[in-house]
């Protein structure tokens, strides 16, 4: 018998535990996960909006 999908994956729209998937809708977070290790799972927004990283493409200080 196949296993229910959890709800918590749905409603994120994610296809599976600790895969990030790009949030474009959301208000303020740019990225969401659903976490899992052992039996603990939890929903995880987070980015944010609109950053893209250094602009000369340099190492962070």
């Amino acid at each position: 018998m196949a296993k229910k999908k959890d709800p918590r994956l749905e409603r994120a729209g994610v296809s599976g535990y600790n895969k990030p998937k790009a949030t474009p809708s959301h208000a303020t977070k740019s990225h969401v996960v659903v976490a899992k290790e052992g039996d603990k799972i939890k929903t995880i927004r987070f980015g944010q909006k609109g950053v893209k990283g250094s602009p000369d493409g340099s190492a962070r200080n």
